[in-house]
């Protein structure tokens, strides 16, 4: 597992370069929830994941919530 973080601005927002199979470590599901917590915004350059592989991971992250109007 390789990853690589780096800030965008002081406070807020970080860049994660990581590959798609390791968003199932979960090392890196504990290390981008730590992130969220502290940096509030993360950004996956180049990733490029399918819908699902997106809500898998983020169903990791923590419970799904469905917004309606």
């Amino acid at each position: 597992m390789k990853i690589e973080v780096s800030d965008i601005k002081p406070r807020i927002g970080s860049i994660v370069r990581v590959d798609r199979a390791s968003l199932q470590d979960e090392n890196v599901v504990r290390l981008c929830l730590d992130l969220l917590e502290s940096r509030g915004v993360l950004v996956f350059p180049r990733i490029g994941l399918s819908d699902a592989e997106q809500l898998a991971f983020t169903d990791r992250l923590g419970t799904r919530v469905n917004f309606t109007r």
